[in-house]
Parts: C-alpha cells; structure tokens; sequence
C-alpha cells in the first residue's frame, strides 16, 4: 500500500510539474484543453499528501513489527543472590543485653553557670534601656515639628483623595448634561434622567422627551 501511494505521489507530482511549465510557457494550450493554474497547485499538493501518507504508512508498519518482535523476546528469570546470615558472636550479643551508661551530672556546675548568665543578661538589659535614652534624648524639637508636620500633610493628602469620592456620591441624585444637539435650528440638551431641555421662543423649555419636543415644535410652526 505505501508503494502504490509513493508511485501515485511521484506521478501527481510529475503532472502537477508539467502542466505549471505548460501554464508558463504555453498557456494557450492549457486554456484550450480546460487546465488551469489552480489544477497544478492542485496535483502537486495531492502528491504531497500522498507521500505523507505513504510515509504515515510505514512509519505503521515499523511500529508494528517492532512491537511483535519485542513480545517475541522471551523473558529471561533475574536470580537474586543468595544472602549470608551471620550469626552475632557472643561479644555483640553481651553488648546489645547490657544497661545503657548513666550519664554523669554535676549539679553545683550548672548552678554556677546560670548565676554567671543571670548577671549578663541584667546589664544586657540596661544597656538597652541606655541606648534608648539616648536616642530620645538626640531627637530635637526641630526634628519632632517635622515629624508632626509630615503626619499633618498625610491626614491632608488622604482628606483630599477622600473628598471627591464623597462629592461625587452627594452628586448623584442631582441632573446633569448627558449630550448638546440642534434640532430644527434650536439649541437643545438631552439630560440624565432623559429629558430634553430646548429653547424656544418663550425661552427655555423642557420636555419630557424628543417626541414631545417634535409634538411642540411641529404645533408651534402651524400656528
């Protein structure tokens, strides 16, 4: 089967060949037989998916063989090796049986190094507490008016990003200008809720929509 389809490629590619010269060198007589461009592109892509599929074939076909002849392998038995079982001497066998050693303590030394200790951490401590004096006492006044200042532009800067939120939330309930337009020569405004503010001649109006401004307008040029 991937012979046939690899003959069937080289000739659709032969073709296909043929008549792209033809169409280049003579295309008089591809138009008069009915051929065109298209049916070389055509032919030559149909070999190329010809031999692809040949290729596709025997790619099938070497799997499958390999497959068979790895399962024709017979399996071959792993003999673990044997293991040697030492037996304890009597030497190990007393040393496993025998009490562990008591470890040895000596009370009145850890109770001198604990009363060493005690005394370290004491005048860690207040060394601590000096450096913090210090530090206190090395802040000037000067330094504590910026530090405050600096607070009050914070509680500033946040009051102002604050505020147009609030404003804009109070604002909500009130009618804005959502689009200016001119209609018949008039200048007119849509508004939020969707009413329509124009000027007439009696001065500004406001309708309840477009319609109703038409209505109004077609009424005032009858008159």
């Amino acid at each position: 089967m991937s012979r046939f389809m690899w003959v069937l490629g080289v000739l659709l590619a032969a073709a296909g060949v043929a008549i792209l010269f033809l169409a280049l060198f003579n295309n008089a007589y591809l138009q008069v037989r009915g051929l065109q461009m298209s049916s070389a592109i055509d032919l030559i892509i149909g070999a190329v998916l010809a031999i692809g599929l040949a290729g596709v074939i025997d790619a099938v076909r070497t799997a499958g063989g390999y497959s068979q002849s790895s399962s024709d392998i017979p399996e071959i038995p792993i003999e673990s090796p044997p293991v040697e079982v030492v037996a304890e001497t009597p030497a190990v066998a007393q040393e496993a049986d025998a009490p562990a050693s008591r470890q040895m303590r000596f009370p009145s030394f850890s109770r001198k190094v604990e009363a060493a200790a005690a005394p370290a951490v004491v005048v860690a401590g207040s060394e601590t507490a000096a450096a913090a004096e210090k530090a206190e006492e090395i802040v000037t006044p000067a330094v504590k008016e910026t530090i405050s200042a600096l607070e009050q532009a914070k509680s500033d800067l946040e009051a102002a990003l604050a505020g147009p939120e609030e404003t804009a939330q109070a604002a909500e309930g009130e009618l804005y200008v959502v689009e200016d337009k001119v209609i018949r020569g008039r200048p007119a405004r849509i508004l939020s809720d969707g009413t329509v503010e124009a000027e007439t001649d009696e001065g500004w109006m406001r309708f309840e929509n477009l319609e109703h401004l038409d209505e109004y307008l077609d009424a005032i040029e009858q008159a």
